[in-house]
């Protein structure tokens, strides 16, 4: 019986050249990414009771197949199978609150691991024993060293009775001692007949510990099997220098090779910079442009953005089915109209840039006319909704 089985398991990121690459994509519904696969048909059956070993070098996609097992990561394609309960260290002080102390930490942990209230009561000794926190676990985390951080989240993962667990790179910090006192309570675990998934540079450990082993390159599964011939498939391949591969090069985004200018500027009821909520707001964008990109179509896309990154509203004339007018020469203009603004206060930007109709290709110029929004009364959040109360 397999506690963990994964047949074809992939995950693949989006990747943008710029941040509005993907409010385009959304707008104009035009693939505007490069797809990165940072694991890539992977299969693997994990029989219950035993401990694979995931060795690989940095970038070979080791965290992300843990990720995925743990069940903290969704896969972009395949299959993925867990037989029983699986806890997991992953990253160092991944879900703990900083704010919160020790004590209050391991609580959350516990729930979230789907243990009782009771069933926490009665583990907790146990877990601050093993930690060695006792004079500690009041604390906020956010005062823990690296190695107390480990401890902790060692100490909640074991002690929580999984069927599975998932370790990537625990014994890498703390003092021997712990590491010692931590590798012991892993052969403990293995020898109850638990499973487990372990992921470590130390590749003594990973022979110690673990039965089997998956060598991973590239995303991809180099080599998996007996924990003895993979390490030692792994450990030649660091003594051969590998010729280096290049990086798949990125789709680059087309953009003519015009000159043009491109500026904006602000109106409505704005003044020194500055607007309050529900007032109107202009911007009278001006561009400079030569007659060919003008005959091939150029389009002007709005961006209101806060200064924290967060979009608050894009369109494009594309969109309205609306054109820049000719101002004479090389002139193109057009005036950008909201009756009334419904953000409230905050520091804002109006980002203008060019597009052709599909919204495919960027033009260089860009500009953006910081403002800032005043509200009166304590509203809260980013827009003003118009609303009422009703008697029930």
């Amino acid at each position: 019986m397999s506690a963990l089985e994964t047949v074809a398991l992939g995950k693949a990121y989006k990747i943008y050249e710029k941040p509005l690459d993907s409010l385009l994509e959304v707008l104009f519904r035009v693939v505007r990414h490069e797809t990165f696969w940072a694991l890539q048909d992977v299969t693997l059956s994990v029989p219950a009771g035993s401990v694979l070993g995931v060795v690989g070098s940095n970038g070979s996609g080791k965290t992300t197949l843990l990720q995925l097992l743990a069940g903290t990561l969704a896969p972009t394609c395949g299959t993925l199978h867990r037989n029983g309960r699986v806890s997991a260290i992953l990253e160092l002080g991944s879900g703990f609150h900083p704010d919160l102390s020790g004590l209050d930490n391991i609580r959350l942990g516990c729930a979230a691991r789907g243990l009782t209230a009771a069933e926490t009561a009665e583990i907790l000794p146990e877990i601050i024993e093993f930690s060695e926190l006792q004079d500690f676990i009041q604390r906020p985390v956010k005062s823990y060293s690296t190695g107390m951080f480990a401890r902790l989240a060692f100490s909640l993962a074991i002690s929580v009775q999984p069927d599975i667990l998932v370790v990537d790179e625990v014994l890498s910090v703390g003092d021997q001692q712990f590491r010692e006192k931590s590798q012991e309570r892993m052969m403990s675990f293995r020898r109850q007949g638990n499973t487990m998934v372990f992921c470590s540079h130390n590749l003594p450990s990973i022979l110690e510990i673990c039965d089997q082993a998956v060598w991973l390159r590239n995303g991809r599964i180099e080599l998996a099997g007996e924990v003895r011939g993979v390490v030692k498939a792994y450990r030649d391949s660091l003594k051969r220098p590998e010729p280096p591969q290049p990086p798949a090069p990125l789709q680059p985004v087309q953009r003519s090779n015009a000159l043009h200018t491109l500026e904006v500027t602000l109106g409505g009821d704005i003044r020194n910079g500055a607007i309050s909520s529900g007032d109107s707001l202009t911007a009278r964008v001006t561009a400079r442009l030569d007659p060919v990109t003008w005959e091939q179509g150029i389009h002007l896309g709005v961006m209101i953005s806060r200064n924290d990154k967060v979009r608050c509203y894009g369109v494009t004339t594309a969109m309205d089915t609306t054109l820049l007018e000719h101002l004479g020469g090389d002139q193109y203009g057009i005036k950008f109209v909201l009756e009334e603004l419904p953000l409230l206060a905050g520091e804002y930007g109006v980002d203008v840039y060019f597009c052709d109709s599909q919204g495919v290709k960027l033009f260089g110029a860009e500009s953006r006319a910081p403002f800032r929004v005043r509200q009166t009364g304590e509203i809260k959040g980013l827009v003003r909704m118009h609303h009422r109360w009703e008697a029930p």
